[in-house]
């Protein structure tokens, strides 16, 4: 009965939850009693609490499959927002990335590979997110190929590798085509293809066909991404040495763009031939050119260096035509400067001395900065070297870098050294050097200070001296022989012995310093355009008017003087010159052995540094490289002597005659007096600014590229 259902769950309660060996035995007696009474009611209460459990399994069952059910429903959604979130960091990834990321994908292909085909069919989507999307296609979608290598033929070079590595396993579908395009595509497309064949065909015989075409496609490349592409051909690149030698051996315009990438190129294909390297690096022409190669030398110094010590001993062949032999000394030049930055100065030292043909030192001089060389070196050289010659081309070798280029450490120390040497070396060619190499690092304001301050201080014992007007002037100490004139056909050069002392300026008279003389003189401003140029419109009265007009500047007395005026007191027709004019002390014009002297300072070739015109721009202003114009004084290299402008800019006048030695004096100047003029000008041939070459000119004439020095 329904009112004993209360009891009988207690009950059952009971015995479930009580171990009944714990009852009491009054608990058990009654517990029995109540189990006989109640039996059949008992069993059908029982009866029904086992449907109760069974209906509870039953719905707990349900329960559970409905569960499950959800937890499908919620793994396939998220697998489909991860799928959908890494394919949106697909499309925005660098296309480096895209590797780590198509892996990601691949635990979520079936959800991701609807997303993917929808943005390569979308013309919408960016040209980087549709190869990001075929990229991660590919393995499994064969379709996606011949995209790919549309994309690969137009890749930056960041992305070839990329495309190439996931192209791979279909490497035999696209050889031929990828020959095809190395056949017949653009330099573009070329170089691409040849980045694809070299990961997945480096051993193919077709490469020696194709190996003029791919490196030509290579040099047309950007120099900013050479680095990238001669990593890509690495595999190859034994097999592209060859045609890049060729072109690196090929001096001409058409080949000077192209010459630094293929030695980058040269020195990693084969960094481990030097014997290769070595006649290379003599060929180097800048420092784009020279250091890839040093780079790769420097790990075979021991087999490097005797072969060039062996070249930088020899001398070019006697009869060896200019630009063959001015090609065997940059070569020398090359050698000498790969053996400073190796460590080995002792075989180099003596290339810096002074000797009758200096052309290799003007080389050596012209190329230190330019292939790259360490200027620290030549900065602790110059302190230890004590011979002169050997420091005035050092300085001018440390000259050629850029200050700006310098560390400010360096331009303080260098600039500190030059000062000091410009100040105190007793030499004019160090000091001229000196000054050379300050102006050209901005430093000219510094160099007036010291000339104020040497010029205060008198003549000290240096080899040169600044005179009251600021014009510094080199000591040559007679007696003193040199070779005058060339040897032609018909003569051969004279040997001319100066047994006296003389002193010739430095620079050419400038416009400043002649219009302190005389205020009204109308130079010609067309050519003459910088009051620091070199006065034009001189004839040669006017020259010698302005010595004399020094010497009184410089209180030197009268009877020194070398000019003497006419009866009417002018430098004109009738004016004389004195007879022992060579021992007197006053300012003159040089004679025409003094000039010659100062501008082969020392050598007998065919201008001062040597015999190549192609350094002549380095020395002089004529018409190669004046624009027709007059230059400032002292912007070209020095000689030995320290002398500027020796070569080109404006002529200038001698004390000579030009039939009559020098030594005639103490007569009348006539104007029919034909006078010499020396050293070529600004509109003048180069081989009209030769050390011997002599013109005349009646001593009246005034001319545009006339001028002088004292």
């Amino acid at each position: 009965e329904n009112r004993h259902l209360p009891s009988l769950l207690e009950w059952a309660s009971i015995r479930t939850l009580t171990d009944k060996q714990k009852w009491s035995r009054p608990q058990r007696k009654m517990m029995g009693k109540a189990g006989r009474v109640h039996g059949l009611r008992s069993a059908l209460v029982m009866a029904g609490l086992v449907a109760v459990v069974f209906a509870g399994v039953t719905i707990r069952n349900a329960v559970e499959t409905e569960r499950l059910e959800l937890a499908v429903q919620n793994k396939e959604q998220q697998n489909a927002n991860n799928a959908k979130a890494l394919v949106e960091s697909l499309s925005a990834a660098n296309t480096a990335d895209v590797k780590d990321l198509v892996v990601e994908i691949s635990e979520y292909q079936q959800w991701a590979t609807p997303l993917l085909k929808e943005i390569v069919a979308d013309e919408n989507s960016s040209l980087t997110a549709r190869l990001h999307a075929s990229l991660a296609l590919v393995r499994n979608d064969h379709s996606q190929i011949n995209f790919l290598l549309q994309q690969l033929l137009a890749a930056s070079p960041d992305d070839v590798p990329v495309i190439v590595a996931f192209l791979e396993p279909h490497r035999e579908q696209l050889k031929n085509q990828l020959w095809n395009t190395i056949q017949t595509g653009s330099n573009s497309q070329r170089i691409r293809a040849a980045a694809a064949l070299a990961k997945y065909s480096a051993e193919d015989k077709q490469w020696e066909q194709e190996r003029e075409d791919v490196v030509t496609a290579f040099v047309s490349v950007p120099a900013s991404e050479s680095d990238e592409w001669i990593e890509i051909l690495r595999p190859v690149g034994s097999l592209l040495a060859d045609p890049l030698k060729q072109r690196f051996q090929e001096h001409s315009d058409e080949r000077s763009n192209e010459r630094p990438i293929v030695a980058a190129a040269l020195s990693v294909f084969l960094k481990d031939k030097p014997e290769t390297l070595t006649p290379l690096i003599l060929l180097a022409d800048n420092d784009r050119e020279f250091q890839p190669l040093l780079a790769a030398l420097r790990n075979h110094r021991q087999s490097v260096i005797p072969e060039l010590q062996t070249l930088v001993g020899q001398s070019p062949p006697e009869d060896a035509e200019p630009a063959e032999r001015d090609a065997f000394l940059k070569k020398q030049a090359n050698a000498a400067v790969c053996l400073l930055e190796l460590g080995e100065t002792e075989s180099v030292g003596p290339l810096f001395q002074q000797t009758p043909d200096p052309s290799l030192r003007s080389f050596l001089i012209d190329r230190m900065a330019r292939l790259g060389a360490t200027p620290d070196a030549l900065a602790v050289k110059i302190k230890q070297e004590s011979d002169p010659a050997s420091r005035y081309a050092l300085i001018l070798a440390l000259g050629h870098f850029d200050a700006q280029n310098l560390s400010s450490e360096q331009r303080r120390l260098f600039t500190e050294q030059l000062a000091t040497l410009y100040r105190d070396d007793p030499d004019p060619g160090v000091h001229s050097a000196s000054r050379w190499t300050l102006r050209n690092w901005r430093q000219a304001d510094l160099c007036k200070k010291i000339d104020i301050e040497v010029g205060k201080a008198g003549r000290q014992r240096r080899q040169w001296f600044v005179n009251s007007q600021g014009q510094t002037f080199a000591v040559i100490n007679g007696p003193v022989e040199f070779l005058m004139g060339e040897k032609t056909k018909t003569r051969e050069p004279k040997k001319v012995t100066l047994s006296h002392s003389f002193s010739v300026a430095s620079h050419e008279v400038t416009v400043e310093q002649f219009q302190k003389f005389r205020r009204d003189h109308k130079h010609d401003a067309r050519y003459a355009q910088q009051t620091d140029s070199p006065v034009n419109e001189v004839s040669w009265f006017d020259a010698v008017a302005y010595c004399n007009w020094l010497n009184e500047q410089e209180d030197i007395p009268k009877d020194q003087w070398c000019y003497e005026p006419n009866d009417k007191g002018e430098y004109a027709e009738g004016m004389n010159i004195a007879a022992d004019f060579l021992s007197r002390t006053g300012y003159r014009l040089p004679t025409d052995e003094e000039w010659e002297f100062m501008c082969r300072a020392g050598s007998t070739s065919t201008y001062g540094f040597g015999e190549p015109v192609e350094l002549l721009r380095r020395y002089a202003w004529y018409v190669g490289n004046s624009e027709s114009q007059l230059w400032s004084v002292g912007m070209k290299l020095p000689n030995r002597y320290g002398a500027f402008d020796m070569h080109g800019n404006a002529y200038e006048w001698c004390h000579s005659l030009y039939s009559s030695p020098a030594g005639q004096g103490d007569v009348e100047v006539k104007p029919s007096d034909r006078r010499v003029l020396r050293g070529g000008s600004f509109y003048s041939l180069s081989s009209n600014v030769r050390s011997a070459l002599r013109f005349n000119y009646l001593p009246d004439v005034r001319a545009s590229s006339f001028g002088f020095r004292p």
